[in-house]
């Protein structure tokens, strides 16, 4: 991206009252930025000097009807951008004239008024001149409007007419076809920033212009759902096999076991595990990706094809959001909860240990989904399970994929028209909330505050944090790198591994809704659960069998967050209570009353973690 140039505004405004001089100064003030622009897209010198000199014309005769002066730049790229679009549908009917005579000769542009013969060596100039040249114009575009104009995906949209999720499509798309041109004269895919640098400064309409080109990581990051739907539209991303098709992250899934690597592909096949069947007879593939360690955060991505083999519905998430995709509808949806089993059965991992599957055999019966146990460690885990029509177990492939959330991964061929739906209310967009715990525990009252976030990728900036005082017997700090619990006299009598007391509350950021974390929680701790919906209120209560009390939560299946739990005495060591939560939508001035612990390493040991049962304990004052 560049340094914001020089403010038109007030020549504009002089201008737009009749003054030539001013006119004339503004006119040769933006040509210079106008032509640099033009010809980052059409790549050929005499034509972008006429676009440019048609823009300026155009200009001189509409400038009355610009209504906001500091606008000015914005209004005239758009009259550019129509004019190079109307010149590219023209040449649409002689395409093989045009791509004969759409070479580019780097040595025009070193000798006009913009060359930076003494910026990038020579025989790299024209390297990546000639990558640039074999993209389409329309990649062109869209890789001058984000990387050189710093415009954001919603402007871009605008100026294309499109939406804002296929401008991003349209960008990735963009960039895998540099990648591939590069590739081609031996750069390997990490000079792709280099590259657009390179043509930046090349491409500038002067040495100081060319100081300021500089792009970043989030520059040329489009988001996942963009990637995904990018990346999967092209050949390589689909792969057919009889009854039933499967492309996972560089391995193919074959019946029984046969494990081929994709062509071309550098990931290591570690494990297979057998697989179950899809919801309907339909076939199916869950995917498990594990992004730290296999007891760390999980995200899940499930598939559903018909009869005749094509998806009709599909959902995943990454680490900012969950997502769900409806070919009756043809949307893509955002939404504020993950992935969750319609019969709300517990979600089994393929990582979940013999003692928890038996344990969760035994509260619901055998699983009606998943894979078998899979014994793994480290990052990066993929777990694939794939059934076919008639319910015949494929192999679970079992791979390492270290950049399983990087845009460019691939999963199926989205329809490109499908239209996206932002479901999410305020605190999910945001991608964290502080939240508000209030109640009593017998005769003491509950108070609390704390931080949330949503989904895992918002950890490092916005860690959990728990602050939490139980009348005058307890006071409890989780502040995610050590838990510690002091008596009514502030003395410290505990501490604990982070995270200890978000066991039995809510954990978005783990992947999993909420109601399949608690009732794991429950399974862990050895202690049986019952779940009832409530479908006319869109809430379900998990009623969990600890020692002393049963926890009752009260879940809002939309928002994925507990409301309430109430605690109610087994027998006389318990003590009853009721604990609500509220989270803030929007941030107001109450936002200082959060404050936030800081994070440190505990020099005592940490004792073992307390599960669930933290809550029972707290009801029986034995914390």
């Amino acid at each position: 991206m560049t340094n914001t140039p020089m403010d038109y505004t007030a020549l504009v405004e002089q201008a737009r009252g009749g003054n030539r001089q001013a006119m004339e100064a503004l006119a040769e003030g933006i040509r210079g930025r106008l032509y640099a622009y033009v010809y980052r897209i059409v790549l050929r010198e005499h034509l972008a000097q006429d676009i440019t000199q048609e823009t300026l014309l155009e200009m001189f005769k509409v400038l009355g009807k610009l209504q906001q002066a500091d606008r000015f730049w914005p209004w005239l790229r758009a009259i550019a951008f129509n004019k190079i679009r109307r010149h590219h549908s023209k040449l649409k009917q002689h395409r093989q004239a045009v791509e004969a005579g759409y070479s580019v000769n780097p040595g025009d542009y070193e000798q006009s008024e913009v060359g930076l013969t003494g910026i990038v060596a020579d025989e790299l100039r024209q390297l990546v001149l000639g990558a640039m040249a074999e993209l389409k114009p329309s990649q062109r575009k869209v890789l001058t409007m984000r990387c050189y104009e710093d415009m954001d995906y919603g402007d871009i949209a605008q100026l294309m007419g499109c939406s804002e999720l296929s401008a991003r499509v349209a960008f990735c798309r963009a960039k895998k076809s540099l990648e591939r041109a590069l590739s081609r004269r031996g750069f390997h895919k990490g000079f792709l920033v280099t590259a657009l640098v390179v043509f930046g400064k090349i491409t500038a309409p002067s040495e100081a212009a060319a100081a300021t080109i500089s792009i970043t990581a989030a520059t040329t990051s489009a988001g996942a759902t963009a990637g995904l739907i990018a990346f999967a539209g092209s050949k390589a991303a689909v792969v057919s096999i009889a009854a039933a098709g499967a492309v996972a992250a560089g391995v193919v899934l074959m019946p029984g076991g046969v494990d081929t690597p994709a062509p071309g592909s550098d990931k290591t096949l570690v494990a297979t595990s057998r697989s179950i069947g899809a919801e309907d007879g339909h076939a199916g593939e869950s995917w498990f990706f594990y992004p730290v360690s296999p007891d760390g955060p999980v995200m899940i991505r499930r598939f559903e094809r018909d009869d005749h083999g094509q998806l009709y519905a599909c959902s995943w998430q990454d680490d900012r959001a969950s997502y769900a995709f409806d070919r009756g509808r043809n949307t893509i949806s955002i939404n504020n909860y993950p992935v969750y089993n319609s019969d709300l059965s517990v979600m089994r991992l393929p990582t979940d240990g013999p003692a928890l599957t038996d344990f969760l055999t035994a509260v619901e019966g055998p699983m009606s989904r998943g894979v078998d146990y899979v014994s793994a460690s480290g990052r990066g885990l993929l777990v694939i399970a794939a059934t076919g029509h008639n319910g015949d177990g494929r192999r679970a492939q079992i791979i390492r994929h270290y950049n399983v959330l990087d845009e460019e991964y691939s999963m199926y061929q989205w329809p490109p028209g499908a239209a996206l739906v932002d479901n999410r209310d305020v605190m999910h967009r945001r991608g964290w909330t502080y939240f508000r715990v209030s109640g009593r525990i017998g005769e003491d009252v509950v108070n609390g505050t704390g931080r949330l976030p949503l989904a895992c990728g918002l950890t490092a900036e916005h860690y959990p944090w728990l602050r939490l005082r139980i009348g005058n017997t307890y006071s409890i700090i989780d502040d995610a790198s050590r838990a510690r619990v002091f008596n009514g006299r502030d003395e410290l009598v505990g501490i604990y591994a982070g995270l200890s007391f978000f066991e039995g509350l809510p954990r978005p950021w783990m992947g999993l809704h909420v109601i399949d974390s608690i009732r794991r929680d429950a399974a862990l701790a050895g202690c049986r659960f019952e779940t009832e919906n409530s479908s006319d209120t869109g809430r379900v209560q998990v009623k969990v069998a600890c020692h002393g009390v049963i926890l009752t939560y009260s879940i809002d299946m939309e928002k994925d967050l507990v409301t309430s739990i109430t605690l109610t005495p087994r027998d006389t060591s318990g003590r009853p209570g009721v604990l609500s939560f509220s989270y803030m939508q929007e941030m107001d001035e109450t936002v200082g009353q959060f404050e936030t612990p800081g994070q440190s390493i505990s020099e005592r040991p940490q004792q073992t973690r307390l599960g669930i049962l933290w809550l029972d304990k707290c009801a029986g004052a034995t914390l």
